[in-house]
C-alpha cells in the first residue's frame, strides 16, 4: 500500500468516529463503550524504509483537517520490530496527534509511567 493510501485509510477512522444514527448517536457506540485506538504495525522493508515510512505517514496524518478536528481519535504507530524486541509497554508508538515523545501501547509516557 502507497504512504498516500495507508494515511488516507487511518484518515477514515475518523469518518467512522463522526458517523451517526438515526438517534443522532454514534454509531460507533452500539459496539464499543469508548471508541477504540488505532494501531497501525509497520513491517516488510527494512527500518530505514519503515521509519521514511511511519514519518510520511504521520506527517500527511497530521496535517489531515478532519483528523485534526478530532483529537479523540488516537491512532498510533510503530515498527514491527520494534514490538518483537521491545514489546508493546515500551515506548515504541508515534502519535498522529503532535507528541514530542514515543508513546507505549497504553499511551503512557514512559513504560514506568501510567496515564
Amino acid at each position: 500500500m502507497s504512504v498516500d493510501s495507508l494515511a488516507a485509510e487511518l484518515g477514515r477512522y475518523v469518518q467512522l468516529y463522526r458517523a451517526k444514527g438515526k438517534d443522532d448517536l454514534p454509531l460507533w457506540r452500539s459496539r464499543y463503550p469508548a471508541f477504540p485506538p488505532v494501531i497501525c504495525v509497520l513491517a516488510a522493508g527494512s527500518r530505514a524504509a519503515l521509519e521514511r515510512r511511519r514519518d510520511t505517514v504521520l506527517a500527511l496524518l497530521r496535517s489531515h483537517p478532519d483528523l485534526r478536528r478530532s483529537p479523540e481519535v488516537s491512532i498510533r504507530i510503530c515498527l514491527a520490530e520494534d514490538l518483537a524486541d521491545r514489546g508493546p509497554f515500551a515506548p515504541i508508538f508515534l502519535a498522529a496527534s503532535p507528541a514530542d515523545q514515543p508513546l507505549n501501547w497504553l499511551v503512557d509516557r514512559d513504560a514506568g509511567g501510567s496515564r
